[in-house]
C-alpha cells in the first residue's frame, strides 16, 4: 500500500484505508501520542520553507544508493546467517533433524538485485521528552520491496537444497530526529517496520520433492526468518545511528511508547464447526492469535463450540498510534495441528483508539478476505497513554496511576581491570522489574538481558596535542610529589591504576582503560508502583568456555557466569529522585556501569472520538 500524509493528518491508500486519518480540520494527529505529533505545514512559519506534507518523492536517489552497498548488505547477511539464524534453525527443530542442519554461508549471495523503494512520503513531527524539550522529527513513509535471485544452501540429513528465490515486502518508517545547525543537520536517524514484513522462500523444486518431511523445516525457518527480523527491525525495535555525537543516544534508539491499548475479546459467534460429533452439529475449538508489531498474544482454547466466549484481555504497548494494525485470527485447535476459521488482517489501531469504551463488532473474513461466512467477533479497547513528568505533578498522583513505564537504558560499563583481559571475558546486563506486565506471552521470570559482548581499550586519542601531552604529564609530577596514592592517581588522570607504570615521559596513557559499549534499552510495563522493584546486574562468562559470541570471535558458556556487581531500587525511590543518569559501581573493584532510567505513568483510560 502506499502511504500518503495530507496537510490535516496521515492517511494510508490500500490495504489500511483510514489509518491515521485526521477527523478534523486543522487538528494535530499524535504520532507517538504525547511523543510525536504531525503539525500542519502552514502552521511552521518558523521555517524558511515548509516541507510539503503527503507530496510524494521518488526513492530513485535512494535505490541508487542501495545499489552501491549492496555488497556489503550481503556480507551483513551471511555474517546473520552464521552467528543468529543458523544456530536459531537448529534450536528450533528436533534434535535429529537439528543435529543434521546446516547453511552454507561459503556458497551464499543475495543476487544481483537489490531492495527497492517505493514511492516516498513526507511529514513533520514532534518528539516530546521528559525533560520538557520538543525534538523535530523528519517522517518519511515508504514500501520496501524485495524479489530476489538469491543463492543459500541447507544440508538436511546429508542432502543439500537450495535456496533459488527469496521475496519480502513491507511498510517502512524512516525518521531524521533532531534538526541541528551544521551537516549533516540531523542528531541521528532511525527506521523501522511498522508490521512484520512478508516473507517468502523458493527452494530448489527437484531436491525439494525428495525430502519428504521437508514442510516443517520449512516452516522453522520461516518462522526463525520472521523472529529474527522482528527482534531488529520490527516495532518497536528500531535500528538507529547518531549523527551528532553530543545528543542524548536513547532519544534516537529508542523513543518513549504513545500508549498502552488493552483489548478484551468478550465473545464470538457464527463460527465455522470443523470438528465432526457422533450426534449434533458440528463444532469447533476456537482460539485467538493477535499480532502487532513484533509482538504475539495467543488466547486459551474454549472447547466444542461455534459460539464461544473468551472474556480475554491483551495490554498492548503502542509507539506509532497512526500505523500500527492489529492482525487477528480465529483458529480451530486440533491433535495435529489448527484449522482456519476466521480472520481480521489488518485493524487500524488508530480506529481502536478512537472507539475506545465501546463494543464493537468485527466481521470475520475468509481466507480470500470475503466477509459473511465466517461469524462475528466482539471486542473493546481502553487507550491510555504515557504522561509527561509534568503531568504528575506529586509523587502521590503518580504512585496512584494503575499502569507504569520503567524505561532502563544501559550506556555502557567502564573502567574494567585493565591486564585482565583475556580473550574469553564476555560482559552483559541482566534487568528484572518485579511487578512487570508479561506482553506478548513474554516469560516475567526471566530478566531481559544487554548483548554479550568483549571489553575494548579506550585508547588516548591520536590527534592529542603536545599541549595536552604536557597538560597530562604535569599532573602526573603533582600527583608524584604529593605522594598521592595510586589509585587516586589513576581516578584524577582518568587511567586504569595497573596502566600508570606503562605511561612513558612527555606522553598521555596510551591505554585509559576497558569498556563495554551496549547502548541497549527496554521498557518495562508494571504494575503496583508501591510495591516495584527494578534490579540490575554485571555479568562476566567464566574463562576457558565455549560458544560463540555475535560480533567477535570470542566465546563464552550459557550459565557459566559471574555476577560483578548487582543493585536493587524502589520504583518509589527512582520517582522521588527522579535522577535519570545513574552511575553504579562495583562494590570488589572500579568497574562503573553507565545507565538511564526513568519512570513515566500511564494515563487513566481516554474515552474514544467516535
Amino acid at each position: 500500500s502506499q502511504i500518503i500524509v495530507g496537510k490535516q493528518g496521515a492517511k494510508l491508500q490500500g490495504r489500511a484505508a483510514k489509518m491515521g486519518q485526521c477527523q478534523a480540520p486543522g487538528c494535530q494527529v499524535s504520532e507517538r501520542a504525547d511523543a510525536l505529533e504531525f503539525q500542519p505545514s502552514h502552521n511552521t512559519s518558523s521555517s524558511r520553507v515548509a516541507i510539503p506534507d503527503g507530496e510524494s518523492f521518488p526513492p530513485d536517489i535512494v535505490n541508487a544508493m542501495l545499489k552501491v552497498v549492496w555488497p556489503s548488505i550481503e556480507n551483513f547477511g551471511r555474517d546473520m546467517l552464521e552467528k543468529a539464524i543458523e544456530p536459531a534453525i537448529k534450536r528450533a527443530l528436533p534434535a535429529t533433524l537439528g543435529e543434521a542442519f546446516s547453511i552454507n554461508t561459503k556458497e551464499f549471495s543475495l543476487g544481483d538485485q537489490p531492495m527497492d523503494f517505493g514511492p516516498m512520503t513526507m511529514s513533520q513531527g514532534v518528539q516530546h521528552t521528559a525533560d520538557d524539550i520538543d525534538i523535530k522529527v523528519l517522517i518519511i513513509r515508504t514500501s520496501l520491496r524485495w524479489e530476489g535471485d538469491i543463492s543459500a544452501y541447507v544440508a538436511i540429513s546429508g542432502m543439500k537444497c537450495g535456496v533459488t528465490k527469496v521475496s519480502l515486502s513491507g511498510d517502512l518508517l524512516l525518521e531524521m530526529v533532531g534538526t541541528c545547525p551544521n551537516p549533516p543537520f540531523f542528531q541521528g536517524a532511525r527506521g523501522c517496520f511498522v508490521n512484520p514484513p512478508a516473507i517468502h522462500l523458493s527452494y530448489d523444486a527437484a531436491m525439494f520433492s525428495r525430502l519428504t518431511n521437508f514442510k516443517p523445516i520449512d516452516a522453522k525457518i520461516h518462522d526463525v526468518l520472521s523472529e529474527k527480523l522482528a527482534e531488529k527491525l520490527v516495532v518497536p525495535n528500531r535500528q538507529g545511528v547518531r549523527l551528532d555525537p553530543t545528543c542524548e543516544m536513547f532519544r534516537i534508539l529508542k523513543p518513549r511508547p504513545a500508549g498502552m491499548l488493552s483489548v478484551t475479546f468478550s465473545h464470538a459467534t457464527g463460527l465455522q464447526g470443523k470438528d465432526v460429533r457422533l450426534i449434533g452439529k458440528k463444532t469447533s475449538d476456537p482460539h485467538l492469535i493477535v499480532r502487532c508489531g513484533c509482538m504475539t498474544f495467543e488466547s486459551a482454547v474454549v472447547n466444542g463450540t461455534t459460539e464461544p466466549k473468551f472474556d480475554w484481555t491483551i495490554l498492548l504497548p503502542v509507539d506509532l498510534p497512526n500505523d500500527q494494525l492489529l492482525n487477528i485470527q480465529v483458529l480451530d485447535k486440533d491433535v495435529l495441528g489448527v484449522d482456519f476459521l476466521g480472520q481480521i488482517p489488518a485493524k487500524p489501531v488508530k480506529e481502536l483508539i478512537e472507539t475506545a469504551g465501546k463494543t464493537i463488532e468485527l466481521s470475520l473474513l475468509d481466507e480470500t478476505g470475503k466477509a459473511g461466512k465466517n461469524g462475528t467477533l466482539f471486542i473493546t479497547a481502553q487507550w491510555r497513554r504515557l504522561l509527561l513528568p509534568k503531568e504528575n505533578p506529586s509523587l502521590d498522583s503518580m504512585l496512584s496511576s494503575r499502569y507504569a513505564v520503567v524505561f532502563v537504558g544501559i550506556y555502557k560499563a567502564r573502567r574494567i581491570p585493565y591486564d585482565e583481559i583475556t580473550a574469553d571475558d564476555v560482559y552483559w546486563t541482566e534487568i528484572q522489574c518485579d511487578r512487570r506486565l508479561g506482553l506478548g506471552g513474554s516469560d516475567t521470570s526471566k530478566p531481559r538481558s544487554s548483548p554479550k559482548k568483549v571489553a575494548d581499550p579506550v585508547v588516548a586519542p591520536e590527534h592529542d596535542t603536545e599541549e595536552e601531552k604536557k597538560l597530562f604529564q604535569e599532573k602526573k609530577a603533582l600527583c608524584t610529589k604529593y605522594n598521592m596514592a595510586p589509585a587516586d592517581m589513576a581516578k584524577l588522570l582518568d587511567v586504569d591504576p595497573r596502566a600508570l607504570a606503562d605511561i612513558k615521559e612527555g606522553a598521555v596513557a596510551s591505554v585509559r582503560h576497558n569498556e563495554v559499549v551496549w547502548n541497549y534499552a527496554v521498557d518495562f510495563f508494571v504494575t503496583d508502583l508501591k510495591e516495584g522493584t527494578l534490579e540490575l546486574k554485571l555479568m562476566k562468562s567464566e574463562k576457558g568456555t565455549t560458544q560463540s559470541v555475535a560480533g567477535r570471535a570470542q566465546s563464552f558458556m550459557a550459565g557459566g557466569s559471574l555476577t560483578m556487581g548487582s543493585w536493587t531500587m524502589k520504583v518509589t525511590d527512582l520517582i522521588r529522585e527522579n535522577k535519570p543518569m545513574m552511575v553504579f559501581k562495583c562494590d570488589d573493584s572500579n568497574i562503573t556501569v553507565h545507565t538511564r532510567i526513568q519512570v513515566r505513568c500511564v494515563s487513566d483510560p481516554i474515552p474514544g472520538s467516535a
